[in-house]
């Protein structure tokens, strides 16, 4: 039997954060959903954005399923998608994002960490996941070739 191939990452960064980034990385979504690809939206959190720009983002993701958010998270905001969910729909393309605060660095790490895990199932299950990262600084894990 065949080994599932492995899914490819996608980055859009920004620094300093700036809500253009998710608008890049919506656009080339709504690109290749109308070519036919199966691409779907897990979480996106924003950043502070003026009314212009917000209503840009909800224009450009109405045309592209979401995913659920997680279940059982008090904190719509603090929530991400249901990861369980994705496994299950299995798309070729997820779109995501991560805010990197810049909050103590040991709490920003672990938050890194538990994400890029989310990202490496994913990937190991053959989703390719495009991903706008928007902080002060790139996650350490991104920097080295892998």
């Amino acid at each position: 039997m065949l080994d599932q191939a492995k899914g490819n990452l996608r980055i859009f960064y920004a620094d300093p954060p700036r809500i253009g980034v998710v608008i890049a990385m919506l656009r080339a979504a709504r690109t290749v959903r109308r070519d036919g690809e199966d691409i779907v939206i897990g979480h996106l959190p924003l950043l502070p954005a003026s009314a212009r720009a917000l209503k840009r983002i909800r224009r450009l993701q109405e045309s592209i399923e979401a995913l659920p958010l997680e279940p059982g998270v008090p904190d719509p905001t603090a929530a991400d998608f249901d990861i369980s969910a994705a496994l299950r729909r299995r798309p070729r393309i997820i779109v995501t994002g991560k805010l990197i605060a810049p909050t103590a660095v040991r709490d920003r790490d672990v938050a890194l960490d538990n994400w890029y895990e989310r990202i490496e199932r994913l990937l190991a299950a053959g989703i390719n996941v495009w991903t706008a990262i928007y902080g002060t600084r790139p996650a350490r894990r991104f920097r080295r070739a892998r």
